[in-house]
């Protein structure tokens, strides 16, 4: 086994379908996945349940390599130990590692300790932080974080990896905690399904709205349901998306309570294929996130036909320019209700031209060849960085 048709890439990625509860992370690499892996081999180490979840996935074998699209995946029970690892890595014979993530202890730190400790094979390798530098990210447990990158910088454990960021924005990031870090641009990749042209009905003085994301601070979801409840409209917010943080989830409960005007649903976890459906019964996505890596929601409303109003902390820009939403400063609150009653006084004529253009957006992103061409560009350098040494 010691020559492959195709390059091997040996993925550490937290967590990976069919698990869906982390998020964007998870369809970032199931994007690549799909995108690349007709050129690639990808083997896939991830644990074998969703984050919070005391079984493991249906169907799967853990502590085993199972087929799963593209890739082979081996899921890991948890408190399997380090040796599990090393024999599941050195069984794959690859080329090369990508880590899917930076701060996570198991799959993404302990990894490149293991490396430089000699227990893997020092072989060339790609990390993508997925956001974790961005300001909005190290200001929730900020000393704690500041701590633990600061040491990383001091360390010699990452000053050979080649860092993926998804945007310019998260180069910066990257460069700011990490100053002589080797950078390479290429942007998400998306697992979508393609979407029907969905026809909703749209009254002047009326809208729903919609939040898909994680209940975490984070997704700010207070600022949204205010921002709503000002409008003094006929007006609906639903919230779809799993607790990480049961403390802000009484917080978000409790403010809902106090609305005068907005009626407010929290519709829990829901399956991305429930998601899917669901993303015709609403006219906008509101999100005003603290920050993005991407916004894989964000995609996917525009691919569904749905505007987006969104912070400006995502690389999801000049948004009214193209007719399909808005990216507004969290300081700007009357932006915001502003932006909020552009939507609500929409007619069905022009909301369905905004709806129109927010599918056509969103499905030149999803299809985006310059996009895919800068992943395997990432993915070559690695391997042919490993053929060098």
């Amino acid at each position: 086994m010691d020559h492959h048709a195709k390059p091997r890439i040996l993925v550490f990625c937290p967590f990976y379908v069919p698990g869906w509860k982390a998020g964007g992370p998870v369809r970032s690499i199931a994007g690549l996945v799909a995108s690349l892996g007709d050129e690639f081999d990808f083997f896939i180490i991830c644990a074998d349940r969703d984050p919070g979840d005391k079984r493991p996935y249906a169907g799967i074998r853990s502590h085993n390599w199972n087929a799963v699209g593209k890739a082979q995946v081996y899921y890991l029970r948890p408190y399997s130990t380090w040796l599990e690892l090393r024999r599941s890595v050195i069984h794959v014979q690859c080329n090369a590692y990508y880590i899917n993530g930076l701060l996570y202890r198991r799959l993404s730190i302990e990894p490149m300790l293991l490396r430089w400790a000699g227990v893997l094979p020092r072989l060339p390798v790609a990390l993508a932080p997925r956001g974790e530098l961005g300001a909005g990210a190290l200001s929730q447990k900020p000393l704690k974080k500041s701590f633990f990158t600061r040491t990383l910088v001091r360390s010699r454990v990452y000053e050979d990896v080649i860092w993926q960021a998804s945007s310019d924005e998260e180069l910066a990031d990257i460069a700011r905690s990490f100053p002589s870090a080797t950078v390479r641009v290429a942007g998400n990749l998306a697992s979508l399904p393609e979407f029907p042209e969905w026809y909703r009905k749209k009254d002047v003085g009326s809208a729903r709205f919609l939040s898909v994301a994680r209940i975490d601070r984070m997704k700010n979801l207070i600022f949204a349901m205010r921002i709503l409840d000002d409008l003094g409209s006929d007006v609906s917010l639903d919230i779809i998306g799993p607790t990480t943080d049961a403390g802000y989830l009484e917080e978000c409960k409790l403010a809902a309570s106090k609305l005068k005007h907005v009626r407010v649903q929290f519709l829990g976890e829901l399956t991305p294929d429930a998601v899917h459906r669901k993303l015709a019964d609403y006219h906008a996505l509101i999100l005003p996130t603290l920050g993005e890596n991407f916004g894989h929601a964000i995609l996917e409303a525009l691919c569904a036909g749905c505007l987006v109003l969104i912070s400006n902390r995502t690389p999801w820009r000049d948004l009214v320019q193209l007719k399909v939403g808005w990216d507004i400063s969290l300081d700007d609150q009357n932006g915001w209700r502003s932006a909020a009653r552009s939507i609500v006084t929409m007619g069905e004529r022009e909301f369905g031209e905004w709806s129109r253009r927010a599918r056509l957006a969103g499905t030149a992103r999803r299809n985006d060849q310059a996009v895919i061409d800068s992943n395997r560009q990432l993915l070559s350098e690695l391997v042919s960085s490993a053929c060098g040494s």
